[in-house]
């Protein structure tokens, strides 16, 4: 016993950074891909986003998911409890030799499949080998038993507790038997929705489909896998360092988080006022690669705040002292690191969402890197930083608009609709600019307010934000065929106006000027679906 509690005190203190974490965490991964795919036979040396997507999704996830649980029975530090699964997550490769020699000598085909039925009466038999499990192979079962024994020893060995250590590696056992039955579960999961949303109840059998055996079950799957692994990377995080959690929580910028998914939304909104097939979507289960489709955005603009952040700090120090590289809450090489796991984050969930929603994000990511970074780094020039920030705007609308990808629907996109949003935008985006001033004359940004002075630049963007507002409730019903809405018109003159004297006001918040838009917002979404209605 003493010489495994010194094994795995070295291993714990080891010098294992992130970058060679998740490298070696990877090439386990492709190498256990590797070997099952040799060994059925089915999907070897075919190039599937099974493999470099979905594959490495489900196994990181898993990983995770034991290491977090692990840390809260054991009280061990998360990060020694990380090296240590590391080094034990070799054990993914065990059921690839036991069912080489079991099913080799019993002559039967091989197929490594998620349970999707009967999920009581598998989990109760899961270690009975007299029961067969359809598409759970002895090797898989073997594994997870493994696992979990394993679990035990290391909870009793760092808190010498029996009934502790029974619980968590009961607790595992479950947990990695939830995975393997992550089909099934999302079937019972929407099938509970459905008792409560009659819009998403589906007949059984095309239920089942949608997650097992049609084209797009994978990518379903993968996305249900990414919201996990988004949640195990937050809980991961706020174990290690609860103050950096904070820090980094902090600076979500939610309020430009919400104004990229509302245009999201937006665009779904319109896409559904042009085109009617509402009955259709449940079969293309559009809520889950809508889900998608929202966290590649918001990851795509986390990442893109993170590399803004780690170029701005100058002008920060001056502008925005409550930044976590100000502040000192994290090194530059962490920041960047977490900006890499918003980045992963990003593609893969538009990578899932389909191939418009990845090409979008990538334009997207893109704009953002050149708005930034030198040597370009055109945030310093205006007109061209909100040229940009318009832009971004259209991409956001696009994703929603786009994503649904329903068969022999129209995806046109109206360029009415494209040339509002970039006039809005255009003449709204300044906004931003009127807290950063003095930093942006430190950092040599000719923004609006830095070229006219504060109070010249404030009577120009309020007028401009008024005229974004009024242009929506001018323009908008010619879009749809109709004439100037009167009560919209009136409505936004009210919203159009209040903006206006607010930016002038000496105490302006952003906060303030958000709020007022989300509001606007929300009574536009009513107006778009009084048309689909």
């Amino acid at each position: 016993m003493g010489s495994i509690k010194s094994f795995l005190n070295r291993i714990e203190d080891s010098s294992i950074g992130f970058g060679l974490w998740i490298c070696t965490a990877l090439c386990i991964i492709f190498i256990r891909d590797f070997l099952e795919s040799t060994l059925n036979f089915s999907s070897f040396g075919e190039i599937t986003s099974f493999h470099f997507v979905h594959f490495p999704v489900f196994f990181i996830s898993v990983l995770l998911a034991i290491i977090i649980s692990l840390h809260l029975f054991s009280k061990v530090e998360i990060t020694k409890v990380s090296r240590v699964s590391l080094i034990f997550f070799w054990i993914i490769v065990l059921p690839i030799f036991v069912d080489f020699f079991v099913y080799s000598a019993l002559g039967e085909d091989l197929d490594y499949l998620y349970i999707v039925e009967n999920l009581k009466g598998n989990f109760l038999n899961f270690l009975n080998p007299f029961v067969k499990i359809q598409g759970v192979t002895y090797g898989m079962r073997a594994e997870i038993a493994a696992i979990s024994i394993l679990s035990f020893f290391y909870i009793f060995i760092k808190r010498n507790k029996i009934f502790l250590s029974l619980l968590g590696s009961f607790f595992i056992f479950v947990m990695c038997f939830s995975y393997i039955s992550i089909s099934g579960v999302l079937i019972g999961f929407f099938k509970f929705l459905s008792s409560f949303i009659p819009y998403l109840k589906v007949d059984d059998k095309i239920l089942l489909n949608m997650f097992t055996t049609d084209k797009l079950a994978e990518s379903r799957v993968t996305i249900a896998g990414l919201v996990i692994n988004s949640l195990l990377a937050a809980v991961w995080f706020w174990r290690y360092d609860r103050s950096k959690f904070n820090a980094l929580f902090k600076n979500l910028r939610f309020t430009r988080s919400i104004h990229y998914i509302s245009l999201v939304i937006i665009g779904i909104a319109f896409n559904l006022s042009f085109n009617q097939y509402l009955p259709g979507l449940p079969s293309d289960f559009s809520l889950i690669r809508l889900t998608g489709v929202l966290l590649a955005i918001f990851f795509a603009f986390q990442f893109s705040v993170i590399i803004n952040d780690i170029y701005d700090v100058n002008c920060d120090k001056i502008s925005n002292k409550n930044r976590p590289l100000v502040v000192g809450a994290l090194s530059k090489e962490e920041y960047l690191k977490v900006g890499m796991v918003y980045l992963a984050l990003a593609l893969l969930s538009a990578f899932s969402a389909g191939d418009t929603a990845f090409r979008i994000t990538l334009i997207f990511i893109a704009l953002y890197f050149v708005y930034s970074v030198p040597p370009f780094r055109l945030k310093r020039f205006f007109p061209l930083s909100s040229i940009i920030i318009a832009v971004q705007a259209i991409l956001a609308f696009l994703l929603g608009y786009l994503f649904l990808e329903v068969p022999g629907a129209s995806m046109e996109v109206p360029t009415k609709i494209l040339w509002l949003l970039f006039f809005v935008f255009l003449l709204a985006s300044s906004v931003k600019d009127l807290k950063d001033i003095e930093g942006d004359k430190a950092s040599n940004s000719y923004t609006l307010p830095v070229i006219l002075g504060e109070a010249n630049a404030k009577k120009i963007i309020g007028i401009s934000v008024c005229i974004s507002y009024l242009s929506v409730a001018i323009f908008l019903p010619g879009i749809f065929g109709f004439s100037i809405q009167p009560a919209l018109l009136i409505l936004t003159s009210i919203f159009g106006i209040f903006n206006f004297f607010y930016i002038l006001r000496k105490d302006a918040k952003e906060q303030i000027i958000f709020s007022v838009y989300f509001i606007y917002i929300f009574f536009i979404l009513l107006f778009l679906i009084s048309k689909i209605i």
